[in-house]
């Protein structure tokens, strides 16, 4: 079974350039990635207490963090966006 996944350019170019350098075709390294991904996730803090600790550590991991790729993507106009982030989404 295969299935298409739509990336950016930019995105595919780096994945490019790391199977590259592992000597690995494109498509190789991402199934890796994804299979490690359940492993990834079993791994991270399910408490918002151990996530804000480990931020406070400076721990913090884009790896472990499925929402990297987005981090500013977007400038908030509002002092309270990470408080209030539902709401705000919600108004929209």
């Amino acid at each position: 079974m295969s299935h298409t996944f739509e990336i950016s350019d930019e995105t595919y170019q780096t994945l490019i350039s790391l199977a590259a350098t592992r000597g690995q075709k494109p498509e190789d390294l991402l199934e890796q990635w994804l299979d490690e991904v359940p492993t990834r996730v079993a791994a991270q803090p399910s408490s918002d207490s151990s996530v804000n600790a480990n931020a406070e550590a400076g721990s913090y991991d884009p790896t472990l963090d499925p929402l990297a790729s987005f981090l500013g993507t977007f400038e908030a106009t509002a002092s309270d966006v990470v408080r209030k982030h539902d709401a705000y989404v919600g108004e929209e």
